[in-house]
């Protein structure tokens, strides 16, 4: 029986996510799953609802001024296994978050599917929520990777 693959070590962004990730994989943990999550995410729940989680991103993208996690609490990776009430109470948190940090302007990312395809570096479903600051003259934008060139 083949081991389940949880992470894509390649797009791990900074050496202790890499460590923490080989970690779980080595234990065959998800740390995204709800019964894990809080043993294995440093950053407390700030919100909880039936399906979704909100929490601080322990690896926030260099230059967020805001980066938050909505994480679906059960184990799927595809969108399509959410339910129309999920995606009601998934943009019940976004409107939260939005008001609780003060966010005039930001992204909202949620990968699915094979990570092979995406960018991710976890194979469990879940939301980046991220603002970043006002663009000045000298601005670098925040960068993230989100699938692959041909």
């Amino acid at each position: 029986m083949a081991t389940k693959k949880y992470f894509n070590m390649a797009n791990a962004r900074v050496p202790e996510q890499l460590k923490q990730m080989e970690d779980l994989q080595k234990m065959k943990i998800c740390p995204f799953c709800r019964k894990y999550f809080e043993k294995n995410h440093r950053e407390p729940i700030l919100r909880e609802g039936k399906n979704w989680l909100v929490t601080k991103n322990d690896y926030p993208y260099e230059g967020s001024r805001v980066h938050m996690i909505i994480n679906y609490k059960k184990h799927i990776d595809s969108v399509e296994k959410i339910s129309p009430q999920s995606m009601i109470e998934l943009f019940s948190h976004i409107r939260w978050i939005k008001k609780k940090f003060n966010i005039r302007g930001g992204a909202f990312l949620m990968r699915f599917g094979d990570i092979k395809y995406t960018g991710a570096s976890i194979t469990h479903l879940h939301a980046h929520l991220i603002s970043g600051y006002k663009q000045k003259k000298d601005s670098e934008s925040i960068k993230q990777k989100i699938g692959y060139k041909k």
